[in-house]
């Protein structure tokens, strides 16, 4: 399967389902993903969330959820890394 269709297919299980490791499972297949290891997944899920063309697909998805009537599920939050934010105190 290409990049693109990963990716829209990512998309759309993202904006059903709110939990980006799952979504990527679904995306990819069962047997494909359970070649790769659970830090894989997870780093390939967040590459594909900080991508601006998934998220650009993600949010058509809402849009059309929200037309048809669907419910949008609660959306686990990004996690930033608090020692990059932090400041030096030199």
């Amino acid at each position: 399967m290409s990049e693109q269709g990963i990716r829209a297919q990512f998309a759309k299980a993202y904006a059903q389902k709110g939990i980006a490791k799952l979504a990527l499972v679904e995306a990819l297949g069962k047997e494909r993903a359970d070649k790769m290891n659970p830090h894989t997944l997870r780093a390939r899920a967040s590459e594909l969330l900080n991508d601006y063309l998934t998220v650009v697909l993600i949010e058509q998805e809402k849009k059309a959820m929200r037309e048809r009537g669907q419910p949008l599920p609660k959306y686990r939050r990004r996690t930033y890394r608090a020692d990059l934010m932090a400041e030096k105190s030199q």
